[in-house]
Formats: structure tokens, C-alpha cells, sequence
């Protein structure tokens, strides 16, 4: 299994990077899915698609496996939530990428970017005014800032969240633990950290955690 990195963030915290190179049938005899999970597989219309999904909920079970066999159930705002309330999860994917996150104590976020020259465009859409006169608007710092809002985005799992007026993530990182950079970050008023990491050229990985679950 094409695990690239399973990282302990902190004790009670962990991602994996899987690189997606199986098919669709070798990726589903890794899982047992369950009626809801085979369902919303079979709803991916695109192979690609499919094989992204799959390789995130890969990722994930090589997270859950010392707690035994999971199933993953979704909210009514689609976020995933497992049997066990306390622990959150998340997943994300992207190109031949799937990852996944776990936090034992709480909310997570996780996401998963691959650079484009398309960001330039859709800027405007993201920035907040603050992250505007203190981040540089290269491809890099704004591919940074995207996967930062998407994990943070995909922890609070809330629809009515505005990417460009909810969200500020800092410039500049204030702690660097290898491999991780971490930064502050807040939606509206909560405290959040993210932790950003690049193993590969143009590849952001992001996890976001509130600070009262770090």
C-alpha cells in the first residue's frame, strides 16, 4: 500500500499521504465499505474521482486501524464522523493524492492542494482584506492560504462560511516543528492553528485544529 507518510503531529494528532496508484478494484479490497459508503461510491461518476475517494479512505484506515474496523457516517452538512464522537476526522484528495487526518480529542480538518496558475484568478474570491496587505500573492502563498480556508472550512463543516470575509490565516508562521510550519488562523472570532507541509514540489498538504482542542 503506497503509504508516502504517516506523520504524529502531536499524541493525540496524525495524517497520512497516500499516493494513489491502484486501480479501483485493488484500492476497494483494502476497505470493507459499508452499505451508506458503497452507495456514495457508486454515486462518483468519474474513475478518476473514484480512485481519489478511495485513496483518502485508505489513508484514513491506515489512521483508525489500531482502534479496530471503522465506518464512516456524514452529518446532514456531509462531514464525516466516525462511531466514537470524541475522535474527528477528515479527508482530502487531490490529482494521484489522498490523505487523511485524525484527532483524538476533537475537531479536525485536513486538505490536500496541488499548485495551478489558476489561483491567481480566483484570488479575489479567498483573500481577506487583512491576508491582502501581508501575503505575497504568488501562486505559493496562495495556493498556502486556499488549503489553509478549505481545512478549516472542512473541520467546522458549517455551509455558511465565507472563505474571503470569515477566515484570516497569518503570514507568517510562529512555530516551525519539522515537517510542519504552523499558523494562527481564526473564523470570525474562534482561534484556530494550521499546520502546513509541502513533502512534495507543489504539493500543500494543510490541517487545521481549533486552539482549545490543541
Amino acid at each position: 500500500m503506497p503509504i508516502i507518510e504517516q506523520i504524529q503531529v502531536e499524541p493525540h494528532m496524525a495524517f497520512a499521504l497516500w499516493h494513489i496508484t491502484e486501480s479501483e478494484e485493488e484500492l476497494l479490497e483494502y476497505l470493507s465499505l459499508n452499505s451508506a459508503e458503497l452507495q456514495e461510491l457508486t454515486s462518483i461518476n468519474h474513475p478518476q474521482k473514484k480512485r481519489e475517494w478511495l485513496g483518502a479512505r485508505n489513508a484514513l484506515k491506515s489512521l483508525v486501524k489500531p482502534y479496530g474496523q471503522f465506518y464512516i457516517h456524514k452529518d446532514p452538512n456531509g462531514k464525516p464522523f466516525l462511531d466514537d464522537p470524541n475522535i474527528g476526522i477528515s479527508m482530502s484528495h487531490a490529482g494521484d493524492y489522498g490523505a487523511a487526518a485524525i484527532n483524538l480529542n476533537g475537531m479536525i480538518g485536513i486538505d490536500v492542494e496541488i499548485e495551478r496558475a489558476q489561483v491567481l484568478a480566483i484570488a479575489k474570491k479567498f483573500i481577506h482584506p487583512e491576508e491582502k496587505r501581508t501575503i505575497p500573492m504568488t501562486v505559493e502563498d496562495l495556493t498556502r492560504i486556499w488549503s489553509a480556508k478549505e481545512a478549516l472550512y472542512k473541520m467546522f463543516g458549517r455551509k455558511q462560511l465565507t472563505f474571503g470575509t470569515d477566515m484570516v490565516v497569518e503570514a507568517k508562521s510562529n512555530l516551525e516543528s519539522q515537517p510542519f510550519k504552523r499558523y494562527s488562523a481564526k473564523y470570525k472570532n474562534e482561534k484556530c492553528h494550521t499546520f502546513h507541509y509541502c513533502p512534495l514540489a507543489g504539493l500543500h498538504i494543510t490541517l487545521a485544529i481549533p486552539v482549545n482542542h490543541y
